[in-house]
């Protein structure tokens, strides 16, 4: 059977402009779905959810940030089995 559930995703640094409020959102995760295919799809709902996302520097910003659950920072390839909660985390700069 293919299920489906929902889990959260939090959103940190540049990306909390486009949010008011809280800086998150509920994405369905079909099982089998990677790290990669959900930051995918993360991008596809903020394009959806907000016009003044699909700028090229955004895309970008999008594809650098690492995503991590809730003990570590995943690789594309990694399948969310069992995260309750996603965070993406644009690189930081700084000294």
């Amino acid at each position: 059977m293919n299920e489906s559930r929902r889990i959260r995703v939090r959103f940190f640094g540049a990306f909390r402009k486009y949010f008011e409020g809280k800086a998150e959102l509920e994405l369905p995760v079909p099982q089998g779905l990677t790290a990669g295919a959900a930051r995918s799809q993360i991008g596809e709902i903020l394009k959806l959810s907000n016009p003044d996302f699909p700028s090229p520097e955004d895309q970008e910003l999008l594809e650098q940030s690492a995503v991590a659950d809730e003990s570590r920072v995943l690789s594309d390839g990694d399948v969310l089995d069992r995260a309750l909660e996603l965070s993406v985390l644009p690189p930081v700069c700084g000294g």
